[in-house]
């Protein structure tokens, strides 16, 4: 039901609302015990995010690596090293495949500028 974007208070009421009519006469109809494992799946399931990342590697120096890192701090794109540890020097960064698609985006635009009007 989670990967279904259907959240634990729906799966609860709907629970409640469809009931055998012994268990509404219970108060709570369903056990606290029951309802907080619900909702305990469902901030497990929510406790992490996924992001298209891509690693970059193979720098021509550490102050090209130490550039991108603090660029991809500036833009949220920086995914490792933590943003603790970012003045550390490092063998290869991961970024956000946005970032890395903001740089192309940026480094196109440099080499093809507008014509004058």
């Amino acid at each position: 039901a989670f990967k279904k974007g259907i959240s634990a208070n729906e799966i609860i009421t709907y629970i409640e609302s469809y009931a055998h009519e012994e268990m509404k006469k219970n108060n709570p109809i369903i056990p606290h015990n029951i309802s907080d494992q619900i909702r305990l799946w469902e901030q497990e399931r929510n406790r992490l995010t996924f992001h298209e990342a891509v690693l970059l590697s193979s720098f021509s120096s550490d102050q090209e690596c130490q550039e991108l890192m603090e660029k991809a701090l500036r833009f949220n794109g920086l995914l490792y090293p933590p943003p603790d540890q970012a003045g550390a020097a490092v063998p290869y960064i991961v970024v956000t495949q946005h970032f890395v698609d903001l740089l192309k985006a940026e480094r196109l635009a440099s080499a093809n500028p507008p014509p004058l009007q």
